[in-house]
This record gives C-alpha cells, sequence and structure tokens, in this order.
C-alpha cells in the first residue's frame, strides 16, 4: 500500500510542479486555468461517472450495497447539519462556512480512495466504491456548488442541465437496469474522465503560482481540517461499523473514503466563483500532502475490521 500512495502522491506533485512551472512561463494564465476548471467540472467528471456504468454487479451484492448506501448518506446528511452549524457559530460568513464545509466533508474519493480500496479488495472493491462516488458527485455538484456559488436551493432547471447530476442520474438507471454500454463508449468516457486529476491539479500549480509557497504551511486552521477529515472521520466510521457488525467490504469502502485527503473539485469550485481560492488550494494541497503519513492509521484501522 505505501507503494501505492508514493507513486499516486509523487505524480499529484509532478502535475502540480508542471502547472507551477507552466503559470511561471506565461503559458497558463488566469483565464487558461478558469477555462481548466470548467471542463473539469463540466465535461470530464461527468465522463469519470458514466464510465462506471458498465461495471458488473458481484454475486451477493446487493445486501453490501445497501450499507454503502446508507452509510453514504448518514455521512454527508451528519457531516453538512454539523458543520454548517460549526461554522455559523465561529460567524465565518455564508460564503466562507459554505469553503469550511466542502474542505472538511468533501474528500479526494475517487482519485486517492480508488487505489487504497483496490489493495484491500482486489476484486471488488472499485465497484462497491462507484456507489459511495456517486452519491458523493451528486451532493457535491448539487449542494457543494450551490453553496460555494452563494445560490440559495435548487432549482429543477438547474439540477437537469448540470451535466454531473445527469450523469449521475443516468449512471444509477443503467446499473438498475442493467444495461451493459458498449466496451468503445466505456473507453472513450474512461479516457475523457481520466483528464480530471491531471487537469485538476495543473489548475492548483497555477494558483500555487500567485501565492506564497510557505502560506500552504502556515495555516492553522488548514491543519485542523485536515485533521478531521483524515483522523477524525474515519475513527468515527470505523467505530460506527464495527459497532452496527457491517459487511467487511462495505466497512472497507466507508472507512477509507471517510479519511482521504480533502477533495480538489473544492478548490475548483472555488476559483470559478471566487471563494477564498488561496486557502481552498493550501488545504487541499496540505491535506494530500498529510495524508501520506496519516494513510499508515488508516491502514491500521482497516485491519482490525
Amino acid at each position: 500500500m505505501f507503494e501505492t500512495l508514493l507513486n499516486q502522491t509523487f505524480m499529484l506533485l509532478m502535475l502540480l510542479l508542471a502547472g507551477y512551472i507552466a503559470t511561471k512561463a506565461n503559458i497558463i494564465n488566469d483565464a487558461v486555468a478558469q477555462g481548466m476548471s470548467g471542463f473539469v467540472v463540466q465535461i470530464t467528471i461527468p465522463m469519470m461517472i458514466l464510465a462506471t456504468a458498465g461495471a458488473e454487479a458481484p454475486a451477493g451484492s446487493r445486501n453490501i450495497i445497501f450499507w454503502i448506501l446508507i452509510g453514504t448518506v448518514i455521512y454527508y446528511v451528519v457531516g453538512i447539519f454539523l458543520f454548517t452549524g460549526i461554522g455559523k457559530l465561529t460567524k465565518f460568513g455564508t460564503r466562507k462556512n459554505a469553503l469550511f464545509v466542502n474542505l472538511v466533508v468533501m474528500g479526494n474519493v475517487a482519485f486517492v480512495g480508488y487505489p487504497i480500496i483496490t489493495v484491500f479488495l482486489p476484486e471488488t472493491g472499485i465497484f462497491f466504491a462507484t456507489f459511495f462516488v456517486l452519491l458523493f458527485n451528486f451532493i457535491q455538484y448539487t449542494y457543494g456548488m450551490s453553496a460555494m456559488s452563494g445560490t440559495r436551493g435548487f432549482s429543477a432547471r438547474g439540477l437537469l442541465t448540470n451535466t454531473t447530476v445527469i450523469a449521475v442520474l443516468i449512471t444509477v438507471a443503467l446499473m438498475l437496469l442493467k444495461v451493459r454500454i458498449p466496451a468503445i463508449l466505456t473507453t472513450s468516457f474512461t479516457a475523457i474522465g481520466g483528464l480530471s486529476t491531471p487537469l485538476g491539479f495543473l489548475v492548483l500549480g497555477n494558483i500555487l503560482a500567485g501565492m506564497k509557497l510557505r502560506s500552504v504551511f502556515d495555516r492553522p486552521f488548514s491543519y485542523l481540517i485536515s485533521a478531521i477529515r483524515m483522523l477524525v472521520f474515519p475513527t468515527l466510521i470505523f467505530l460506527a461499523v464495527v459497532w452496527l457488525k457491517a459487511p467487511y467490504e462495505a466497512a472497507v469502502v466507508l472507512v477509507v473514503i471517510g479519511g482521504v485527503p480533502c477533495a480538489l473539485s473544492t478548490s475548483l469550485f472555488a476559483k470559478i466563483y471566487d471563494n477564498d481560492t488561496h486557502f481552498a488550494t493550501a488545504t487541499v494541497l496540505l491535506s494530500s500532502i498529510l495524508f501520506l503519513p496519516c494513510s499508515f492509521y488508516l491502514a491500521f484501522l482497516v485491519t482490525k475490521l
């Protein structure tokens, strides 16, 4: 597992460095970075979601899926309400509070979560984790996007024009109807969806180029958010799934994805909606760096399931 994490972390740092250098060399400017952010949010992430629609369910998976869906809903409902309340008590203001909640509750569930889950569940991990990721995308691209943009509530038109929400609904429908999409489409969706992380971290590199490097490490609040995400959350989820005697596969998915670093998409939303982009980027980067040592604790929890 350590080698997997090291490879992932090194790749992220190289992408970040490429974005940083390209910005300093005037290859990527703010307008280009803004366009790349929009492309990831509106095109590549929906493609990544659609690529999972062709997954074949393992035998006896219905109960495990049920546990994952219920656990995911509880995690997001409790997390959003709890930390929205905490943010109000600290008097952040509406937009800063939205950023705080997104950073704490939304994790890098696919790019970081998938490789670790496959270490413990090599045959079925990706399939089961997909259900957490589908709900994550639906929640972040409805509640998360709405909160970060400063708008209140949802409109039917807004939901129906949100490409990520549409992709989630199509994927769920195909899974329920057991419709297998052609391999050529799955391959195409996977290729386009695979651009999400590279482009996202190039954008982070662009943002970092406009910051002082030490500012990534001198924000105490970023350390607090990272600790909540990668130490407190997986511990609480571990205690809950052990107490409730959840199936092993569901427990692994919930504990691992509950303890991954802050979501890259939160930083992209911050850039798109001009919501304290530097703080969002610094926190996402710091949590990604700190995840390497924190992952040993995560692995310890999984071995005790």
